[in-house]
Protein backbone atom coordinates (compact mmCIF):
# COMPACT_ATOMS: atom_id res chain seq x y z
CA UNK A 1 0.00 0.00 0.00
CA UNK A 2 0.90 3.38 -0.94
CA UNK A 3 1.42 5.57 2.58
CA UNK A 4 1.13 9.14 2.33
CA UNK A 5 0.67 11.92 5.11
CA UNK A 6 -2.64 13.25 3.60
CA UNK A 7 -3.96 9.35 4.69
CA UNK A 8 -2.74 9.61 7.97
CA UNK A 9 -4.15 13.73 8.43
CA UNK A 10 -7.10 11.92 7.95
CA UNK A 11 -7.23 9.16 10.34
CA UNK A 12 -5.92 12.29 12.62
CA UNK A 13 -9.06 13.75 12.25
CA UNK A 14 -11.14 11.25 13.59
CA UNK A 15 -11.69 10.65 17.38
CA UNK A 16 -10.10 7.40 17.18
CA UNK A 17 -6.26 8.88 15.37
CA UNK A 18 -6.65 11.62 17.92
CA UNK A 19 -6.78 9.62 21.19
CA UNK A 20 -4.05 7.70 19.99
CA UNK A 21 -1.99 11.11 18.55
CA UNK A 22 -2.66 12.18 22.55
CA UNK A 23 -1.86 9.43 24.09
CA UNK A 24 1.71 9.32 22.49
CA UNK A 25 2.44 12.93 22.69
CA UNK A 26 1.54 12.53 26.19
CA UNK A 27 3.85 9.21 26.47
CA UNK A 28 6.88 10.56 28.01
CA UNK A 29 4.68 12.11 30.73
CA UNK A 30 3.47 8.59 31.75
CA UNK A 31 6.91 6.78 31.72
CA UNK A 32 8.54 9.23 33.32
CA UNK A 33 5.67 9.07 36.15
CA UNK A 34 6.01 5.27 36.58
CA UNK A 35 2.68 5.22 34.79
CA UNK A 36 0.22 5.24 37.92
CA UNK A 37 -2.97 5.02 36.08
CA UNK A 38 -2.36 2.25 34.43
CA UNK A 39 -2.66 4.07 30.37
CA UNK A 40 0.20 3.11 28.80
CA UNK A 41 -0.37 -1.04 30.02
CA UNK A 42 -4.40 -0.86 28.94
CA UNK A 43 -2.95 0.68 25.60
CA UNK A 44 -0.33 -1.91 24.45
CA UNK A 45 -2.39 -4.83 25.99
CA UNK A 46 -5.50 -3.71 24.16
CA UNK A 47 -3.09 -3.18 21.11
CA UNK A 48 -1.62 -6.67 20.96
CA UNK A 49 -4.94 -8.29 22.05
CA UNK A 50 -3.52 -10.62 24.83
CA UNK A 51 -2.15 -9.38 28.33
CA UNK A 52 1.61 -8.70 27.66
CA UNK A 53 2.43 -5.90 29.72
CA UNK A 54 3.47 -6.98 32.81
CA UNK A 55 6.09 -9.27 31.37
CA UNK A 56 8.02 -6.26 30.50
CA UNK A 57 6.45 -3.86 32.41
CA UNK A 58 8.97 -1.17 34.40
CA UNK A 59 8.95 2.58 34.78
CA UNK A 60 9.53 4.97 36.96
CA UNK A 61 12.69 7.17 36.95
CA UNK A 62 12.81 11.01 36.20
CA UNK A 63 13.04 11.40 32.13
CA UNK A 64 14.53 14.33 30.99
CA UNK A 65 15.16 15.34 26.87
CA UNK A 66 18.13 14.41 25.40
CA UNK A 67 19.13 17.12 22.21
CA UNK A 68 21.62 15.07 19.72
CA UNK A 69 22.97 17.20 16.53
CA UNK A 70 22.01 14.20 14.54
CA UNK A 71 21.12 9.80 14.24
CA UNK A 72 24.41 9.01 14.39
CA UNK A 73 25.48 11.00 17.21
CA UNK A 74 22.36 9.13 19.00
CA UNK A 75 23.07 5.93 17.81
CA UNK A 76 26.54 5.85 19.27
CA UNK A 77 25.75 7.20 22.68
CA UNK A 78 23.05 4.21 23.50
CA UNK A 79 25.71 2.32 21.69
CA UNK A 80 27.50 3.63 24.74
CA UNK A 81 25.25 2.89 27.14
CA UNK A 82 24.11 -0.36 26.14
CA UNK A 83 27.96 -1.43 26.78
CA UNK A 84 28.16 0.04 29.95
CA UNK A 85 24.99 -1.45 31.56
CA UNK A 86 26.86 -4.62 30.38
CA UNK A 87 30.00 -3.61 31.99
CA UNK A 88 28.86 -1.99 35.57
CA UNK A 89 25.80 -4.43 35.91
CA UNK A 90 27.40 -7.58 35.65
CA UNK A 91 24.66 -8.89 33.05
CA UNK A 92 25.53 -10.05 29.25
CA UNK A 93 23.04 -8.75 26.06
CA UNK A 94 21.62 -12.14 26.47
CA UNK A 95 20.43 -10.59 29.91
CA UNK A 96 19.62 -7.47 28.48
CA UNK A 97 18.08 -8.12 24.58
CA UNK A 98 14.55 -8.68 26.29
CA UNK A 99 14.65 -5.57 27.96
CA UNK A 100 14.60 -3.34 24.67
CA UNK A 101 11.13 -2.47 25.11
CA UNK A 102 11.76 -1.29 28.35
CA UNK A 103 14.29 1.08 27.32
CA UNK A 104 13.06 1.76 23.53
CA UNK A 105 10.23 3.67 25.68
CA UNK A 106 12.48 5.69 27.99
CA UNK A 107 14.79 6.43 24.71
CA UNK A 108 11.77 7.80 23.11
CA UNK A 109 10.79 10.21 26.28
CA UNK A 110 14.60 11.67 25.94
CA UNK A 111 15.10 11.74 22.48
CA UNK A 112 11.97 11.37 20.57
CA UNK A 113 13.28 12.96 17.22
CA UNK A 114 15.60 9.76 17.04
CA UNK A 115 13.86 6.96 19.18
CA UNK A 116 10.93 4.98 18.95
CA UNK A 117 8.44 3.24 21.57
CA UNK A 118 8.81 -0.70 20.87
CA UNK A 119 5.35 -1.53 21.82
CA UNK A 120 5.00 -4.78 20.25
CA UNK A 121 6.61 -7.01 22.72
CA UNK A 122 7.18 -10.74 21.57
CA UNK A 123 5.08 -9.43 18.48
CA UNK A 124 7.43 -9.13 15.65
CA UNK A 125 5.63 -10.72 13.11
CA UNK A 126 3.31 -7.68 13.36
CA UNK A 127 6.18 -5.01 12.73
CA UNK A 128 7.59 -7.20 9.59
CA UNK A 129 3.80 -7.18 8.44
CA UNK A 130 3.36 -3.48 8.38
CA UNK A 131 7.08 -2.85 7.08
CA UNK A 132 6.31 -5.27 4.26
CA UNK A 133 2.56 -3.71 3.44
CA UNK A 134 3.77 -0.08 3.66
CA UNK A 135 6.78 -0.81 1.81
CA UNK A 136 9.10 -0.22 4.40
CA UNK A 137 12.61 -2.11 3.93
CA UNK A 138 13.88 -3.83 7.17
CA UNK A 139 17.28 -4.32 7.89
CA UNK A 140 18.34 -8.41 7.65
CA UNK A 141 17.97 -10.02 11.28
CA UNK A 142 20.89 -10.63 13.66
CA UNK A 143 21.53 -14.33 13.90
CA UNK A 144 19.63 -16.50 16.64
CA UNK A 145 22.62 -16.07 19.12
CA UNK A 146 24.25 -12.64 18.85
CA UNK A 147 22.75 -10.89 21.59
CA UNK A 148 24.84 -7.68 21.30
CA UNK A 149 23.55 -7.56 17.53
CA UNK A 150 20.17 -8.06 18.90
CA UNK A 151 20.32 -5.42 21.31
CA UNK A 152 21.60 -2.74 18.68
CA UNK A 153 18.99 -4.15 15.92
CA UNK A 154 16.34 -1.97 17.79
CA UNK A 155 18.65 1.14 16.70
CA UNK A 156 18.86 -0.02 13.00
CA UNK A 157 14.99 0.03 13.36
CA UNK A 158 15.16 3.36 15.16
CA UNK A 159 16.99 4.68 11.39
CA UNK A 160 14.59 2.71 9.52
CA UNK A 161 11.69 4.85 11.08
CA UNK A 162 13.60 8.26 11.44
CA UNK A 163 13.84 8.32 7.76
CA UNK A 164 10.39 6.74 6.88
CA UNK A 165 9.43 9.77 9.63
CA UNK A 166 11.84 12.52 7.11
CA UNK A 167 10.19 11.17 3.90
CA UNK A 168 6.73 11.75 5.00
CA UNK A 169 7.10 14.79 6.99
CA UNK A 170 5.67 13.00 10.27
CA UNK A 171 6.17 13.84 13.49
CA UNK A 172 7.96 11.45 15.81
CA UNK A 173 4.13 11.24 17.86
CA UNK A 174 2.55 10.88 14.17
CA UNK A 175 4.59 8.05 13.29
CA UNK A 176 3.81 6.16 16.91
CA UNK A 177 0.20 6.89 15.45
CA UNK A 178 1.22 4.99 12.07
CA UNK A 179 2.79 2.51 13.28
CA UNK A 180 0.26 1.60 16.03
CA UNK A 181 -2.90 2.58 15.21
CA UNK A 182 -3.41 3.63 11.60
CA UNK A 183 -1.45 0.20 10.25
CA UNK A 184 -3.65 -2.20 12.36
CA UNK A 185 -6.22 -1.37 10.06
CA UNK A 186 -4.59 -3.09 6.89
CA UNK A 187 -2.64 -6.02 8.54
CA UNK A 188 -4.03 -9.48 9.70
CA UNK A 189 -5.78 -9.66 12.37
CA UNK A 190 -3.79 -12.86 13.91
CA UNK A 191 -4.27 -14.08 17.37
CA UNK A 192 -8.00 -13.67 16.86
CA UNK A 193 -9.16 -14.28 13.21
CA UNK A 194 -10.32 -17.84 12.82
CA UNK A 195 -7.49 -20.13 11.28
CA UNK A 196 -6.99 -21.69 8.01
CA UNK A 197 -7.02 -25.60 7.79
CA UNK A 198 -4.14 -26.99 9.20
CA UNK A 199 -1.36 -28.06 6.68
CA UNK A 200 1.00 -29.21 8.70
CA UNK A 201 2.31 -30.38 12.46
CA UNK A 202 4.77 -29.47 14.82
CA UNK A 203 6.15 -30.55 18.44
CA UNK A 204 7.07 -27.88 20.86
CA UNK A 205 8.22 -28.25 24.53
CA UNK A 206 7.66 -27.15 27.91
CA UNK A 207 10.51 -27.35 30.20
CA UNK A 208 9.86 -25.39 33.36
CA UNK A 209 7.77 -26.01 36.80
CA UNK A 210 5.83 -22.64 35.46
CA UNK A 211 5.05 -24.38 32.02
CA UNK A 212 3.42 -27.89 33.56
CA UNK A 213 1.60 -24.96 36.10
CA UNK A 214 0.32 -22.94 33.37
CA UNK A 215 -0.55 -26.30 30.93
CA UNK A 216 -2.90 -27.05 34.06
CA UNK A 217 -4.92 -24.33 33.77
CA UNK A 218 -5.74 -24.26 29.67
CA UNK A 219 -8.98 -23.48 28.32
CA UNK A 220 -10.36 -23.05 24.76
CA UNK A 221 -9.80 -19.80 24.59
CA UNK A 222 -6.35 -20.14 26.24
CA UNK A 223 -3.49 -18.23 23.79
CA UNK A 224 0.55 -18.04 24.48
CA UNK A 225 3.64 -17.59 22.46
CA UNK A 226 5.88 -20.58 22.44
CA UNK A 227 9.58 -20.92 21.23
CA UNK A 228 8.57 -23.19 17.50
CA UNK A 229 9.17 -23.44 14.36
CA UNK A 230 9.72 -20.12 12.14
CA UNK A 231 8.10 -22.41 9.15
CA UNK A 232 4.99 -22.78 11.44
CA UNK A 233 2.20 -21.46 9.58
CA UNK A 234 -1.35 -20.07 11.17
CA UNK A 235 -3.92 -23.09 11.69
CA UNK A 236 -0.94 -25.85 11.51
CA UNK A 237 -1.38 -28.52 14.50
CA UNK A 238 1.32 -28.06 17.23
CA UNK A 239 2.05 -31.25 20.04
CA UNK A 240 2.78 -29.52 23.31
CA UNK A 241 5.36 -32.17 24.66
CA UNK A 242 6.52 -31.68 28.71
CA UNK A 243 9.97 -32.68 29.32
CA UNK A 244 10.96 -34.40 32.07
CA UNK A 245 10.04 -35.17 35.04
CA UNK A 246 6.58 -35.76 32.68
CA UNK A 247 8.27 -36.56 29.71
CA UNK A 248 4.49 -36.52 27.79
CA UNK A 249 2.28 -35.24 25.26
CA UNK A 250 0.07 -33.60 26.64
CA UNK A 251 -2.29 -30.75 24.60
CA UNK A 252 -2.85 -30.29 20.87
CA UNK A 253 -2.89 -26.35 19.75
CA UNK A 254 -3.29 -24.70 16.79
CA UNK A 255 -0.92 -22.06 15.84
CA UNK A 256 -2.70 -18.65 15.18
CA UNK A 257 0.32 -16.57 14.19
CA UNK A 258 2.91 -17.79 11.72
CA UNK A 259 6.16 -18.34 13.26
CA UNK A 260 8.99 -16.14 12.87
CA UNK A 261 11.93 -14.72 14.77
CA UNK A 262 11.77 -11.70 16.61
CA UNK A 263 15.22 -10.37 17.68
CA UNK A 264 14.28 -8.94 21.43
CA UNK A 265 13.99 -13.03 22.84
CA UNK A 266 16.46 -15.14 23.66
CA UNK A 267 15.43 -18.51 21.95
CA UNK A 268 15.34 -18.07 18.49
CA UNK A 269 11.53 -19.22 16.70
CA UNK A 270 8.30 -18.04 18.27
CA UNK A 271 5.00 -18.98 17.05
CA UNK A 272 1.52 -17.96 19.16
CA UNK A 273 -0.17 -20.93 19.60
CA UNK A 274 -4.13 -21.22 20.65
CA UNK A 275 -7.12 -22.94 20.91
CA UNK A 276 -5.88 -25.90 23.15
CA UNK A 277 -7.39 -29.67 23.85
CA UNK A 278 -5.90 -31.44 26.91
CA UNK A 279 -6.23 -35.27 25.97
CA UNK A 280 -4.63 -37.89 28.09
CA UNK A 281 -0.98 -37.68 28.51
CA UNK A 282 1.17 -40.01 25.75
CA UNK A 283 4.00 -40.77 27.48
CA UNK A 284 7.96 -40.86 25.54
CA UNK A 285 7.96 -44.41 26.62
CA UNK A 286 4.84 -44.94 24.74
CA UNK A 287 5.56 -43.33 22.27
CA UNK A 288 8.96 -45.79 22.24
CA UNK A 289 6.55 -48.55 22.17
CA UNK A 290 4.72 -47.42 19.12
CA UNK A 291 5.98 -48.58 15.61
CA UNK A 292 5.78 -45.61 14.29
CA UNK A 293 7.11 -43.05 16.65
CA UNK A 294 9.68 -45.01 17.81
CA UNK A 295 11.72 -44.54 14.74
CA UNK A 296 11.34 -40.72 14.97
CA UNK A 297 14.86 -39.86 15.72
CA UNK A 298 13.68 -37.07 18.13
CA UNK A 299 12.38 -40.30 20.54
CA UNK A 300 15.52 -42.08 20.15
CA UNK A 301 17.17 -39.11 21.65
CA UNK A 302 14.95 -38.92 24.50
CA UNK A 303 12.88 -35.66 22.83
CA UNK A 304 15.89 -32.75 23.34
CA UNK A 305 15.73 -30.38 21.13
CA UNK A 306 12.01 -30.62 20.82
CA UNK A 307 10.81 -27.34 19.93
CA UNK A 308 9.91 -27.06 16.84
CA UNK A 309 10.35 -29.58 15.22
CA UNK A 310 8.56 -31.52 12.45
CA UNK A 311 5.60 -33.73 12.84
CA UNK A 312 4.95 -36.70 9.86
CA UNK A 313 1.07 -37.50 8.88
CA UNK A 314 2.35 -40.73 10.14
CA UNK A 315 3.13 -39.54 13.23
CA UNK A 316 0.14 -37.39 13.85
CA UNK A 317 -1.91 -40.22 12.96
CA UNK A 318 -0.40 -42.60 15.14
CA UNK A 319 -1.10 -40.06 18.05
CA UNK A 320 -4.39 -40.22 17.22
CA UNK A 321 -4.16 -43.85 17.13
CA UNK A 322 -2.98 -43.96 20.63
CA UNK A 323 -5.39 -41.45 21.69
CA UNK A 324 -8.63 -43.79 20.45
CA UNK A 325 -6.95 -46.78 22.40
CA UNK A 326 -6.83 -45.16 25.25
CA UNK A 327 -10.67 -44.38 24.74
CA UNK A 328 -10.46 -40.67 24.18
CA UNK A 329 -12.73 -39.09 21.39
CA UNK A 330 -10.46 -37.51 18.79
CA UNK A 331 -13.64 -36.57 16.50
CA UNK A 332 -12.79 -33.25 17.73
CA UNK A 333 -9.17 -32.68 17.35
CA UNK A 334 -7.54 -31.21 13.85
CA UNK A 335 -6.87 -33.34 11.00
CA UNK A 336 -4.16 -32.95 8.16
CA UNK A 337 -4.72 -33.19 4.86
CA UNK A 338 -4.70 -36.18 3.04
CA UNK A 339 -1.93 -36.84 0.53
CA UNK A 340 -2.74 -36.34 -3.16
Amino acid sequence: MQFTKFLLDNYLATEEGARALSFFQDLPKYAGAGDPDGRIKKFIDSLLLSPLADEWYEFGDEISEYEYKDFEEFSSAVTDSLHNIVAEEGCTYRDLVEEIPHISLRLFAESPQFAFPYLYPVHFFRVQEICETFGIMLPSLPQKTKYEDKCLYYLKLCKVFHEFRLQHGLSPQEFCVFFYSFAQHFISKHLTDEVPRPLKSYLVGGNTQGDHQYLQTLTPSSIHYWQGNTETKPGDIVLMYELAPYSHISSIWRAVSPGYDDPFRYWPGVVWLGQPVTIPPVSHEELKADPIWSQKGLVKANMQGVSGRGCSREEYAALLNILQQKGFDVSGLPALPELA
